[in-house]
């Protein structure tokens, strides 16, 4: 769902899960899992979840 820098509201993000058979827990857990890789913003009074990208790796000194 958040594949190719797509953003999600999460409210969308625990339906769509539902719809597949995940309960809200597993994907708050899975969230918490996915801490380095996982962002959110609000906008609004609204969170959007999406998957942050990759950083090039800093040069040696």
């Amino acid at each position: 769902l958040l594949a190719d820098g797509k953003e999600l509201a999460s409210e969308d993000l625990v339906k769509a899960a539902a719809e597949a058979g995940i309960s809200e827990r597993t994907v708050q857990n899975a969230k918490r899992n996915m801490g380095g890789i996982l962002g959110a913003r609000r906008v609004g009074g609204q969170w959007y979840n999406f998957i942050k990208k990759k950083q090039p790796p800093e040069p040696a000194s």
